[in-house]
């Protein structure tokens, strides 16, 4: 599986615009890859800092400098390994490696070329094993990288098999031949030859050039690889997927869905490696968009938190593009085709010179990127979604002074990740779950390694079965108090009657994200009803 080695040529400049699925520029014949540097030729902004993230050197040439971040100088049993074609085992050494796989975030693991006869050609790719081995950065030391498929070398250890579509860009499963190390530009916008066509024309409209590359917010575009799942023939990653393709579509690449023991938690985490897209499918983000189409209160400006066209300010596919590659027609909610993505939280390409210190190419702070959408808003016309309200004791309720959460201000307490995407348990470490809901402390009474999101902090006051029981006990008194209330509404009840209830169940937490100030809101509640007396007696 060598590299192609690309030719550097310079185009003229053209702006980055936004697009759907390619249109094809001369004929119907598939576009073909072309290599990131005709595309840093034009779209210099991006190239210098692509070239240094995560996703560009998820796969490296051992030759490249820096690849290498195993110290091979450490004495270790698990760097002792019989190669192929060797009669003894012996230490590995550095010239052993071809390939550095990662970064280095966590681990990095290494590729072996399986030398042949047919490799000694040209014409004949070689073979990479990934070795039985890994450099775990976070302690320092390396370790076996062992895998269920048996001893090393296994099939399970086989590169071209098991790995290489979501580390190399234009990899063919057919050939085992790859265009670029690494996930360049073509692995998220789809093979360049149309865009570079149409360029190259030069009487092409913005709308044109906008239409024959891959520019869409999908989250399946990063799921192709942030997932787990089985293609029809058995490969663990969808078998020639490009960009703008139905990633799911009958007959391709099938998700491993919540139930699977082996690669889901009890509490509906996934368990295993680079299983992003997979939770997100199952969360509310994912069905945001078809969530609001089903409210009697939708409206367009409601989009700016439950669709990324609207905060993109662009329709897919428009007919007419704007100057800045943007669409003439306005995003409303019957073409919006996209809700809260991926790409509402992580940035696609960092800014040359961006401020430092945000990992995950997340375009925000944590918290105030959460509490952007999930507080209330005017738009509604009602209290909607008041979740930052609730959590930092604002005051919204007329007669209810603001009380906030002891966790928002206890020093150091929990914020939205913390409890919303705990890190959970995964392959040789742990890593930040995007099923958004915590690991609920009775999910994880049967698992040993599974830590629950309370039991974190709260393990040295009360057991696991004791936190499960006061959440349940919580929830269950909010739950019929909002009942009781509703239920003793008369069409003479205040209008802020409504409005406490609908700040009690916005807040989507049953009083777990603040129970003192949910429950100052439904004592004044009750007391407007009639339902309690001045001192709280029914």
């Amino acid at each position: 599986m060598r590299r192609i080695i690309l030719v550097v040529v310079i185009m003229l400049g053209v702006g980055f615009l936004y697009g759907t699925t390619p249109s094809r520029a001369q004929d119907d014949a598939e576009p073909e890859f072309i290599g990131s540097r005709l595309c840093f030729g034009c779209h210099r902004d991006v190239g210098p800092t692509h070239l240094e993230s995560r996703h560009a050197l998820t796969l490296s040439a051992a030759a490249d400098d820096g690849a290498i971040v195993g110290d091979f100088a450490q004495i270790s049993d698990a760097l002792v390994i019989q190669l192929p074609g060797e009669n003894e085992p012996r230490a590995l050494t550095p010239d052993d490696i071809a390939y550095a796989v990662g970064t280095g975030r966590n681990v990095q693991r290494y590729l072996f070329a399986v030398e042949s006869e047919a490799t000694e050609s040209e014409e004949s790719p070689a073979e990479y094993l990934v070795l039985p081995v890994e450099w775990n950065v976070r302690t320092g030391q390396w370790q076996p990288y062992t895998l269920a498929g048996g001893e090393w070398p296994s099939p399970a250890y086989d590169w071209e098999d098991q790995c290489a579509a979501c580390h190399a860009t234009g990899f063919s499963v057919e050939t085992g031949a790859w265009l670029e190390d690494g996930v360049q530009c073509e692995t998220c916008h789809g093979p360049g030859s149309d865009h570079l066509a149409v360029v190259r024309s030069r009487g092409a409209t913005p709308a044109e050039i906008s239409a024959s590359i891959v520019l869409s917010p999908d989250s399946a575009i990063c799921g192709a690889c942030h997932s787990q799942g089985a293609s029809a023939d058995g490969h663990p990653y969808p078998v020639d997927y490009v960009a703008g393709d139905n990633l799911l579509a009958d007959g391709g690449f099938t998700l491993f869905p919540p139930g699977d023991e082996a690669h889901w938690w009890p509490s509906g985490h996934a368990r295993q490696k680079y299983m992003q897209f997979n939770e997100w499918l199952n969360s509310t983000h994912a069905t945001s968009l078809d969530g609001l189409r089903a409210s009697e209160r939708a409206e367009d400006a409601c989009l700016v938190c439950h669709s990324v066209d609207y905060v993109w300010g662009r329709v897919p596919g428009g007919a007419e593009a704007s100057e800045d590659g943007g669409t003439l027609a306005s995003v409303t909610i019957a073409n919006a085709a996209h809700g809260v993505e991926c790409v509402s939280c992580h940035v696609i390409h960092p800014e040359s010179g961006a401020p430092a210190g945000l990992d995950f190419m997340l375009s925000a702070e944590p918290y105030a990127m959460c509490v952007e959408c999930h507080q209330d808003t005017d738009v509604t016309g009602v209290i909607h979604a008041p979740v930052k309200e609730m959590y930092e004791g604002e005051a919204l309720i007329e007669g209810v002074e603001g009380v906030p959460s002891a966790h928002f201000v206890a020093a150091g307490g929990p914020t939205c990740v913390t409890c919303h995407m705990p890190r959970v348990p995964v392959d040789a470490g742990t890593r930040g779950s995007h099923a958004f809901h915590p690991v609920m402390p009775g999910a994880a009474l049967d698992v040993e390694t599974l830590q629950d999101s309370c039991s974190i902090c709260h393990a040295d006051q009360v057991g696991a079965a004791g936190l499960q029981q006061l959440i349940d006990d919580i929830q269950a008194d909010t739950q019929a108090r909002l009942e009781t209330a509703r239920a003793a509404m008369t069409a003479e009840a205040a209008d802020w009657v409504d409005a406490a209830l609908r700040f009690v169940e916005g807040d989507g937490s049953l009083g777990v994200h603040n129970y003192v100030y949910t429950d100052r809101v439904l004592d004044r509640v009750e007391r407007e009803l009639g339902l309690i007396d001045g001192a709280g007696n029914p």
